[in-house]
């Protein structure tokens, strides 16, 4: 099973450095990228917006993961979609409420990883970003947040 992690960022752009640096990991084998998104929310932005990004399988994490309801597009196809992949209507609102202008998301599947290489690949641990969610057991997200997020 791939884990699903949401990670929220302090500036408009750390989820798109970031997501750029999964890609290449993934393209050196690194890591197994399943898909992912970044929603992104400039200051000077009324609304914020989404990106796909391109990894591995040709799908779309922005259709299967609802991000249109994250920047406020209809329901229906896309909230039952978001059901299937994994988050549910408690853990959209969550994002919601944590993605104000300014900041960004990065919602990444992934499955196989080197958690040793990743930190290199980021230059560190992260220090301006946030796990908000993932469906990993609390035992293995506590151990997640450790390696990868700055104390």
């Amino acid at each position: 099973m791939a884990t699903l992690t949401v990670w929220i960022f302090d500036s408009p752009g750390g989820a798109a450095s970031l997501a750029t640096r999964l890609d290449t990991l993934a393209k050196e084998g690194a890591l197994d990228l399943v898909d992912g998104a970044v929603v992104e929310w400039p200051e000077a932005s009324r609304k914020p917006h989404a990106t796909q990004l391109r990894a591995g399988v040709e799908r779309t994490i922005g259709a299967s993961l609802g991000l249109g309801r994250l920047t406020g597009a209809r329901k229906g196809k896309v909230e039952a979609s978001l059901h299937l992949a994994g988050l549910d209507d408690e853990t959209i609102e969550l994002v919601r409420g944590e993605l104000t202008p300014g900041t960004s998301t990065l919602v990444l599947s992934s499955a196989e990883a080197d958690p040793a290489r990743l930190v290199e690949a980021f230059g560190g641990r992260l220090t301006r970003a946030r796990l908000i969610h993932s469906n990993l057991p609390e035992a293995e997200e506590t151990r997640l947040r450790e390696t990868f997020i700055a104390g």
